[in-house]
């Protein structure tokens, strides 16, 4: 039997009265090959019995539980380990794919074997509050949802950080991880709406949305959390940078990177875009 060529992993916390929703966005992909690994990271509502009832409906679902509470980054990281796909996606539980993502992402990944992820235009559902499309720009780069990857990628950037700065009610480990992409991989941008993205009122979007304005074509700060003032988030994020060039580097002249050939560079590489 050949393994699947695609891999969703959903972490879940408190997530029953979404998840059903989200796996069927995932199965309307049609038969392209696609396993779906549900991560239940210690939920306190019926989220582990809906998806073993789920698992129990289509025999491409496989559910893992943590025993504590790990929040999002190690919930992913923990469906990647089970992952036996070549590309994977990182599905919020609360946001859905439109149908057609899955062939389009992999017909450019065909078209251009260098690409290492495919991301896409977001449809915003249920947003409380107005916003500039810079905002949406910046949740299209730095979200997971709207996003298909190579494997072999995201284990080379290390996966998401797990550094218990990211569990302060900030966030940031899906920043910290696809600021890496963006800077050392070539991506592609497609423009095309192909993920729905559930904007909550205490939503980290919506939190960035509050706390900035747009001056000139550019996002402003207005607002900072104490763990942005004292630098801590900052530090934690080039730490985790640090650590994906430092192991590029001991990899280097290896069949991983046989084109590198001295140290990492930071420089942000421009995606390619498809309108």
């Amino acid at each position: 039997m050949l393994p699947p060529l695609v891999t969703a992993v959903i972490p879940c916390f408190n997530a029953a009265r979404v998840l059903p929703a989200a796996i069927e966005s995932v199965l309307a992909q049609g038969d392209v090959g696609v396993e779906i690994v549900l991560v239940d990271d210690c939920s306190t509502d019926e989220t582990r019995e809906a998806a073993h009832s789920l698992a129990r409906a289509h025999s491409n679902i496989v559910v893992l539980a943590h025993a504590t509470n790990a929040g999002p980054g190690p919930a992913r990281n923990t469906g990647l380990r089970r992952a036996k796909s070549e590309f994977v996606c990182f599905l919020d539980a609360d946001d859905a794919y439109l149908p057609g993502f899955f062939s389009a992402a992999l017909r450019h990944f065909r078209e251009n074997s260098k690409i290492s992820a495919v991301y896409t235009g977001i449809e915003l559902v249920d947003c409380p509050h107005a916003v500039d499309p810079l905002h949406v720009a910046g949740a299209m780069n730095f979200m997971p949802s709207n996003k298909m990857l190579r494997r072999t990628t995201i284990e080379a950037i290390g996966g998401f950080p797990e550094d218990t700065t990211f569990r302060t009610g900030m966030g940031g480990e899906d920043g910290a991880f696809f600021q890496v992409l963006r800077k050392y991989f070539l991506t592609l941008l497609d423009l095309t709406v192909y993920c729905r993205y559930h904007v909550g009122p205490n939503s980290h979007f919506s939190r960035f949305v509050k706390r900035t304005r747009v001056e000139e074509g550019k996002i402003i700060f207005v607002e900072l959390e104490p763990i942005e003032r004292s630098g801590a988030l900052t530090a934690a994020i080039l730490a985790f940078e640090k650590r994906f060039i430092d192991r590029c580097n001991a990899l280097r002249d290896s069949a991983v990177f046989p084109d590198l050939k001295g140290a990492l560079t930071p420089g942000m590489t421009t995606p390619l875009i498809v309108r």
